[in-house]
């Protein structure tokens, strides 16, 4: 995504990061989205060279925009405690960010890595191949989970990956039919069953915690109604999941019935993230 910021934004974010800038091709005003100046420590070191982008340690190819990291490294939307030698399930996994913040952690033994976007995903495969320390720990996959197994055809954004969706009433609804962000392209994806995919992971893990985690602009409802009806939110002991428009109602009264304790946060009037623990009491 594409925002414009003034030089006195750029120095103010400076004095808080130690930026070590030698890409000629690639402006600072790209990468100092607000969110990441807001959110990540003050002492980051933010590294640029023409390959790519290093913050927090992890590597990224150079794009216009790093929303995730912040919600990564900087707000922590995905750290967790009290649940060791677990499998991390991430759903939406877009460029990356939160399958690499979720491979520093030591707890973390397994992260697959689920994108359905053709272009996201291949960004999300450089990305984890820039990271050879963490790669052994992710394995990706090029489809998105769903209630059936289908290919669509769907339209989509380059210059905002992170709000890609297979719904048109998202689209609709989040943006008022405004085409803030380019979302002309078409592009046809894989979605497949969450409940065999989730049956599959189970099997090949056997014992192992799991955390499963949700951002999937919009499909969360029709994935949660899928894993509820084959039973297996039972073999699930954390949720992370962000929930769009459609309310959260729906979907914590599924958790409650399969013994979730929940917890709401709302990002925006219609957005929020839910954390639900498995109550085993």
């Amino acid at each position: 995504m594409h925002i414009e910021l003034g030089q006195k934004i750029i120095d103010k974010i400076r004095r808080k990061k130690v930026i070590k800038h030698k890409n000629e091709n690639y402006p600072e005003s790209k990468l100092f989205i607000p969110e990441l100046g807001k959110t990540l420590p003050s002492d980051t070191e933010i590294n640029i060279t023409d390959e790519y982008v290093e913050i927090c340690g992890i590597k990224y190819v150079p794009i216009d925009y790093y929303n995730g990291v912040a919600e990564c490294f900087g707000r922590h939307d995905y750290k967790f405690g009290g649940i060791k030698d677990c499998i991390f399930i991430d759903v939406g996994a877009n460029i990356g960010d939160s399958a690499l913040f979720a491979a520093t952690q030591e707890h973390i033994q397994k992260i697959y890595a689920y994108e359905p976007f053709p272009k996201t995903y291949n960004i999300l495969k450089q990305n984890i191949e820039l990271n050879p320390q963490y790669s052994s720990k992710i394995e990706i996959f090029n489809y998105g989970w769903s209630n059936q197994n289908n290919e669509l055809s769907t339209s989509f954004s380059d210059n905002f990956t992170e709000i890609n969706s297979v719904h048109k009433w998202f689209y609709d609804t989040m943006f008022g039919g405004n085409n803030l962000f380019d979302y002309n392209n078409t592009t046809k994806i894989q979605i497949r069953t969450s409940s065999e995919i989730l049956s599959d992971i189970i099997a090949q893990n056997p014992n192992q915690k799991i955390v499963l985690k949700l951002d999937v602009e919009g499909s969360e409802y029709e994935i949660i109604e899928d894993l509820d009806k084959s039973d297996l939110l039972k073999s699930v002991d954390l949720i992370i999941m962000e929930w769009h428009y459609r309310g959260y109602e729906s979907l914590t009264e599924i958790l409650e019935k399969n013994g979730f304790i929940w917890f709401n946060h709302r990002i925006m009037d219609n957005v929020g993230i839910l954390r639900a623990v498995r109550n085993n009491k």
